[in-house]
């Protein structure tokens, strides 16, 4: 429960968004996620993207071990 964060959908839901504006090809309406990924704002915008603020990734993972001496 204390991992449980309600607002990941509307992060996700506004940084797509947010990439779609990068698509700079095609008018409003017909922009696409693929072309605002194929700038350099775009994915940093992705990147940068942090899925749950309670239990954020770095938290999460395991690092991984060296092996040997």
């Amino acid at each position: 429960m204390r991992a449980k964060d309600v607002s990941t959908a509307g992060r996700a839901n506004k940084l797509l968004f947010e990439i779609l504006e990068e698509d700079l090809l095609n008018e409003r309406g017909a922009r696409t996620v693929e072309n605002g990924l194929n700038t350099s704002e775009g994915v940093n915008l992705l990147v940068g993207f942090e899925g749950n603020k309670t239990k954020p990734l770095n938290k999460t993972l395991k690092k991984k071990r060296k092996v040997g001496g």
